[in-house]
């Protein structure tokens, strides 16, 4: 009992912050511009399996030579989370230098946080931001392979709904939106490799809690994912369940017998950073996994049997300049293997 009450301490203590964080930005929430700094110093984490990621170069950060190419891309959907209205919306498509419609590419679809939007990855026709640089440079230096990426939205008609639960419902209903809508439209309109082996499915923040949930919906699209700075902790679940992170194990193992998978079908690749407000609870959810070993085995992407990974980014906070990071860092290492299926 007293363990309960500490954690339940932890969690609202943690939601406490990111609401008077958002209150004193007036709504500039962490995934967006003008971001305030966050001195929110909590304790090393010291898994012998956590990755300690690299620093993006400098020269990463600006135009690449070989530059690709950033499009609006348009398709109906409808509000799958409330009344079913018919909407138009657009989601942002990346197609790297030399781009040939003959060759079929991967394919890496990418969620903002909470407040975010469809440009918050890879900015917009024009307006380009640092992640977008970094893996056009990544491209050209032979770091990955070419590949497509579309950044999404789960905000109806591309506009931030304001919701007063950080988004929490819409991480979860947003799956249905994304595989009767966004796939078959990008993918009948980009040569894609039409399968689960050649998909990614990544997001930071809330984005990453939508992550969590493709993983327990979406198996059958996608074989790889990348959630950054955000768990289930932070989904609609948690409201079932008393206190502690170990039913997330118990969410996770259920979603993945439910859709008929095993541990040979998966690899996660999961981040954050050194300051991140999302990383104690992140983590926790870490732990609660790592009791299941059989199912999910955590370690270096390249060593055998292994299916899930941990990256931290050293002094990183929960805020653009980490998503730059784990974007250098865990993109290549993902995009390899599917180049290797």
């Amino acid at each position: 009992m007293k363990m309960r009450k500490l954690y339940i301490y932890r969690v609202l203590g943690v939601m406490c912050f990111m609401f008077l964080l958002l209150s004193f930005c007036f709504g500039v929430i962490s995934d967006g511009p003008g971001e305030p700094d966050i001195d929110d110093t909590v304790e090393e984490y010291t898994k012998e399996f956590t990755i300690q990621l690299d620093e993006v170069p400098d020269e990463y950060r600006d135009t690449a030579e070989e530059a690709g190419t950033l499009t609006e891309f348009w398709y109906d959907t409808r509000d799958y989370n409330g009344d079913g209205e018919e909407m138009e919306k657009f989601a942002i498509v990346y197609t790297p230098f030399g781009f040939q419609e003959t060759e079929n590419y991967n394919v890496l679809y990418l969620m903002h946080g909470y407040g975010g939007a469809a440009t918050t990855w890879l900015g917009s026709p024009g307006d380009e931001t640092e992640i977008k640089h970094c893996i056009d440079h990544m491209i050209e230096d032979g770091l990955m392979e070419p590949l497509i990426i579309v950044s999404c939205t789960y905000y109806d008609n591309n506009e931030d709904e304001n919701t007063d639960n950080y988004d929490v419902y819409l991480t979860e209903a947003f799956s249905e939106e994304l595989k009767r809508d966004i796939i078959p439209s990008v993918e009948a309109e980009y040569p894609i490799y039409a399968d689960r082996n050649h998909r990614i499915f990544g997001g930071f923040s809330m984005g990453g809690v939508t992550t969590w949930y493709q993983f327990l919906q979406s198996m059958s699209y996608f074989r790889y994912y990348m959630p950054l700075s955000g768990s289930l902790l932070w989904g609609p679940d948690a409201a079932l369940y008393d206190g502690g992170a170990e039913w997330t194990l118990d969410v996770l193992k259920e979603g993945l017998k439910a859709q008929g998978y095993t541990a040979s079908d998966f690899f996660i690749y999961m981040a954050s950073g050194e300051y991140d407000y999302g990383r104690p609870l992140l983590e926790d959810q870490i732990t609660a996994m790592e009791e299941d070993p059989e199912t999910f085995s955590f370690g270096n992407p390249s060593d055998e049997g292994v299916n899930c990974a941990y990256g931290y980014g050293s002094g990183e906070d929960h805020n653009a300049e980490g998503r730059l990071r784990y974007a250098y860092n865990l993109i290549p290492v993902l995009s390899g293997m599917m180049n290797h299926e």
